[in-house]
């Protein structure tokens, strides 16, 4: 009757409130056990009881069956722990099927001075009853737990036969349970008749309200925590204790204030919520020792089912959790607990909570954005704090980041980086999370709870979440752990193919890569265009920057789908995949990749096009860097890789902007990257700037070549012996063309020994585009030239044969960077020698005297031992600079601008007299006749165009007498590259268009004309782009004649190319009737 009114006080406590509401838990123990001195009759309220518990269970049949089955297993053992039986009643054995004759008398305390409430100590047989039975219970713990089915309100019901099955096993547990009971009250009562004292109760820590009807007792003194719950020796008295809380501890008695002992499951209805839950769980707790193998195999088994891999291939959990059940150890245990504790082993319960786990992630990395943004615009649109963008800046701006950071297309010191944020979340995702996280507020003290998030959190770290990079050793760490779990989390399935699919993740990174480096090229164009191109040059520039914007909106935009089929995949690796959903999935991929693909291909041709264009730029710019600009490169690349870098450049770097040039130069004597030659100073004019000007000899440079053994850089040959025959075979046909030349009749020079060299005069810009005269000397003779070598290896025979000497080519100085080739003299402003105007003389009459000694009495090294002479055959240079040089009176810049000019024209030609006036305009020597029997022609050397012999001719020997103009050699680079071919091309075309070009007017026959260019510069590889063939490029104006705009010559050569190519398209050659085209042949082929 005692475990059946037990049973009836476990029942009327619901489980909605179990461990949530203990007020109410404790209202309705203390409904069904303080009975005692109740004034109604014996059985009443014990009726009225089960009567209530019946009209539940008609109300809900399925759902209330449930709740009264968990509530009978998780609120039994507490309630036991809390009565007192009567000795004088005998224990009766109680079948499922019996019913409540009598009440038992219960008893419980109260304290009302601490306003605490606690048990009043029960007698020592009914502690050992409870003892009993907790044991007992204990054993059956676990496998109750694995029978357990959808528990009502929880997300599903239960079958009939699943309830069945319950009932079944509830009633086989409470007949084990009573047996056991029996035997204890039984050997209890033996054990009491046996003593010869009877004992007192031991004395409440506080005064009761009511007190309980016991027999006196002599008290027992606190018993030490035993193994075994049925060790019932009488123990020496000892100190008495403080009272102490009960503590869930499995299989061992617990002490309580007074001594008395208690159940293992006793519960003080004062403690708090959290101790309480705690108290119950450990009460209920089954041990894994006492578990039988097939309860054990039982639990194992659903935990399987759920987790592995089944034969098709499919899995009912996330990747990850599957994973993690493989791996074993605690993160199965933990798995195991969580099913257990708070899924009740329902697997559809278990299923949706660790899928809304992982959706939820997955949401949470799909929110998330990216972009572009300065540090200003993270503080303002981000609104982020200064902090946390340090961070930002320190991680893009990491080593081997480089895509990370590109510069701002409007500012060049002004620095872009790619960063990762979240968008705004609608309001209800915010609700949801809201509730999510009070949920979790909840249940955060449910152990199997933080065990299966401590799971989560090792296993599904996916790759949307960065780490968080304190320091380097730290994220080197954290990245490997993420790439390892980035790889078990989003492989599909074994059917993918593993290398397509890093192939794919990878895909992304290279495209922002890309967009990033064009970035880099777009800054470094505009800074072209910011440094003040006009004309032509500003046109294409223009062009190439919109080509280049164009094809990083293209990148970008693929970047942005690939990263959503990465979303797409992390999703999807939450999953399971089957081969249906792999084969599509794998198809996008490849869909994908092959549009990024076509899209590289199509910007790799704009790349090239602006690299080309870039690299012709920086080319003009070489000679024009300063010395801060290239420290501050220098600090640029060690900054992207300060790890891999020569001393020398961390030197370089390190040197301060302000004191650039003097360190600069430190630095590259110290690492011997300066030639060690002297300098001399030459006084000039009066002024600072010009009375200690600087000045290296030629006679100091071949010195210096001699003593290094390297007079190769002044005749392009290794071998001495080798260059002296070279040297004689030059001389012989040099005097074929100049048989009058002064080197004949001078018998001291060993023209196996002299060196025939060139002056070169060029004005170029410095880096602040300040015009800047430049003087210095190369050889004549070198390693060749580019046509020269592409005809040597289209030749088998080159390289198989020896050609003698006298047979072989001379090779021309065309070939090697002129900082090799070329030997510096001297470099003077513009600014200075207008200024200064004696500066450009004094310089000419020096040299030339140096030069007149190498060529009378020749030079020595250091040693003595080897002599060599030196032959200035001339000077080159544009126009511009040879008239400086010679002090012309006939230049280029004469030219007659009318038929018959006020004041009359001097001519334009050094060399002759063409575009020379008279006062008879029959005189005339028009400059604008090309045939062969021009006027000019017989005007030769007839006049010097200077009024005095310029300094530099000084101690030269002539060509031949009367012949000193013709050391002013003409530059044919600058003279038809940059000069005749700019008027000639556009006038050819200009010809062709009128008669040979179809269209209907000369917009749309130019139209034709670029359109066939485009194509032949595509069919033989030259850069078309460098040029369109339209009005403004040809300078078709209509009042002068058309003059091209195009500021590079190798732009002329192609023109030229396509001219040959389109005369024989036309039909245009020798034979043509009209004798303007016959003359363009001419000109041409």
């Amino acid at each position: 009757m005692a475990l059946l009114s037990f049973k009836v006080a476990a029942k009327v406590v619901p489980p909605s409130i179990r461990g949530e509401d203990r007020s109410a838990a404790q209202v309705h123990v203390q409904d069904g056990l303080q009975m005692e001195g109740a004034t109604e009759p014996e059985g009443t309220k014990a009726q009225r009881q089960l009567a209530a518990i019946k009209k539940e269970e008609h109300s809900d049949d399925e759902e209330l069956n449930n709740e009264i089955l968990d509530a009978q297993h998780d609120k039994q053992l507490h309630a036991w722990g809390l009565l007192e039986v009567d000795k004088s009643e005998p224990a009766p054995i109680v079948t499922p099927t019996d019913k409540p004759t009598k009440p038992p008398k219960l008893t419980a305390a109260k304290s009302s001075a601490s306003k605490k409430k606690q048990l009043q100590p029960v007698q020592k047989p009914a502690a050992l009853c409870d003892r009993a039975v907790s044991e007992d219970e204990d054993d059956e713990d676990d496998e109750r737990r694995t029978h357990r089915y959808s528990p009502g309100g929880r997300g599903s019901a239960a079958s009939t036969d699943e309830l069945e099955d319950a009932r079944e096993l509830q009633i086989r547990t409470l007949m084990k349970a009573n047996e056991s009971l029996r035997r204890r009250l039984s050997k209890m009562s033996q054990e009491e008749e046996a003593e010869e004292e009877p004992k007192e109760p031991a004395p409440t820590p506080a005064p009761a309200t009511r007190k309980p009807k016991t027999s006196p007792k002599k008290p027992r003194s606190p018993a030490k925590p035993t193994a075994s719950p049925s060790a019932t020796k009488p123990r020496s008295p000892k100190k008495k204790q403080s009272p102490k809380k009960a503590s869930p501890k499995k299989g061992k008695d617990l002490q309580t204030g007074g001594g008395a002992e208690v159940a293992p499951n006793a519960v003080e209805l004062d403690q708090s919520d959290d101790e309480s839950t705690a108290s119950t769980r450990g009460g209920k707790i089954a041990k894994k020792g006492n578990m039988d193998e097939a309860t054990k195999a039982c639990r194992e088994n659903r935990l399987r089912r759920l987790c592995e891999r089944k034969p098709s291939g499919k899995i009912k959990v996330p990747v990850a959790i599957h994973e993690a059940y493989m791996r074993g150890g605690t993160e199965r245990d933990d798995l195991m607990e969580f099913l257990e504790q708070e899924c009740s082993w329902d697997p559809e319960l278990f299923l949706k909570t660790v899928e809304k786990t992982f959706t939820k992630r997955s949401l949470k990395a799909r929110r998330k954005k990216r972009g572009w943004f300065t540090q200003e615009g993270m503080a303002k649109k981000l609104l982020w704090s200064k902090k946390y963008i340090g961070e930002v800046v320190k991680y893009c701006s990491k080593p081997g980041r480089e895509n990370l950071v590109k510069k701002d297309r409007y500012q060049k010191g002004l620095f872009k980086y790619y960063v990762e944020y979240e968008d705004c979340d609608s309001d209800a995702e915010i609700e949801e999370e809201k509730e999510e996280e009070k949920e979790s507020e909840t249940v955060s003290r449910n152990p199997a709870k933080k065990k299966l998030k401590g799971v989560q959190t090792k296993i599904s770290e996916l790759p949307a979440e960065e780490p968080d990079e304190s320091d380097d050793e730290d994220e080197k760490a954290r990245s490997k752990k993420l790439t390892s779990y980035q790889e078990d989390y989003m492989c599909l399935s074994s059917s993918i193919n593993n290398k397509e699919f890093k192939t794919f993740q990878k895909f992304g990174d290279s495209l922002l890569s890309k967009a990033s480096k064009l970035a880099d090229l777009q800054a470094d164009l505009e800074s072209f265009v910011q440094e003040g191109s006009k004309g032509p040059e500003q046109k294409r520039l223009n062009s190439c920057l919109n080509g280049l914007e164009q094809a990083i909106a293209c990148l970008n935009v693929e970047h942005e789908k690939v990263e959503a089929e990465k979303v797409n995949l992390i999703e999807l690796a939450d999953k399971d995949c089957s081969d249906e959903t792999a084969k599509p999935l794998l198809a996008k991929i490849k869909e994908q990749t092959k549009k990024c693909r076509l899209a590289c291909s199509k910007v790799a041709a704009q790349e090239n096009s602006a690299r080309t264009q870039l690299k012709a730029l920086q080319k003009a710019a070489e000679e024009k860097a300063a010395v801060k600009h290239t420290v501050k490169v220098a600090k640029a690349a060690v900054k992207d890789n300060p790890n891999s870098q020569a001393r020398a450049l961390l030197q370089f770097a390190a040197v301060r902007t302000n004191d650039a040039e003097s360190a600069a130069h430190r630095i590259f004597r110290e690492h011997n990257l300066t030639v060690d030659i002297k300098i001399d100073r030459l006084n000039l004019g009066q002024d600072r700037s010009v009375n200690s000007f600087p000045f290296i000899k030629l006679s100091t440079w071949v010195t210096y070549l001699l003593d290094h053994g390297l007079l190769k850089k002044l005749t392009g040959i290794e071998d001495e012996l080798h260059m002296e025959n070279v040297l004689l075979e030059f001389w012989s046909r040099y005097m074929a063309l100049f048989p009058e030349h002064d080197l004949w009749s001078h018998p001291d020079i060993d023209l196996s020994r002299a060196i025939p060299v060139y002056t070169h005069t060029d004005e170029g810009r410095t880096y602040k585009k300040r015009p800047l005269l430049v003087f210095s000397t190369h050889g004549c003779l070198g390693l060749g030239s580019q046509p020269q070598q592409r005809a040597h290896a289209d030749d088998p025979t080159v390289g198989v044969q020896d050609i003698s000497v006298e047979d072989s080519e001379m090779n021309m100085n065309f070939i090697g960077s002129t900082w090799g080739t070329h030997f510096i003299h001297a470099s003077v402003l513009k600014s200075v020698s207008d200024a200064e105007p004696e500066v450009i003389p004094g310089i000419m009459k020096e040299y030339a005297a140096d030069v007149q000694a190498l060529y009378n009495t020749g030079v020595t090294d250091s040693r003595g031992q080897k002599r060599v002479w030196i032959v200035h055959c001339g000077s080159k240079g544009d126009l511009l600079a040879l008239s400086k040089l010679g002090h012309f009176t006939r230049d280029y810049t004469r030219m007659p601008r009318a038929a018959q000019s006020k004041q009359l024209a001097f001519g334009i030609c050094h060399l002759c007299q063409a575009g020379r006036e008279y006062v008879n305009a029959a005189n005339n020597v028009p400059f604008e006749d090309v045939s062969s029997r021009a006027r000019w022609h017989g005007t030769m050397h007839q006049e010097y165009p200077w009024e005095q012999m310029p300094p530099i001719l000084q101690g030269v020997p002539r060509h031949a007498p009367g012949m000193e103009a013709a050391f002013f050699c003409v530059d044919l680079w600058h003279c038809w590259h940059y000069g005749l071919a700019k008027v000639f091309v556009p006038s050819v075309l200009l010809v062709f268009q009128e008669t040979l070009i179809p269209g209907s007017s000369i917009d749309a026959r130019l139209e034709w004309i670029n359109n066939d260019w485009k194509s032949y510069c595509k069919n033989h590889k030259f850069a078309a782009h460098a040029i369109e063939i339209n009005k403004d490029t040809m300078g078709y104006t209509g009042s002068t004649f058309p003059t091209g705009h195009w500021n590079k010559g190798a732009i002329s050569t192609t023109l030229m190319y396509y001219l040959e190519f389109l005369c024989v398209c036309l039909g245009v050659d020798c034979n043509t009737p009209n004798p303007v085209h016959r003359e363009i042949v001419t000109c041409i082929l």
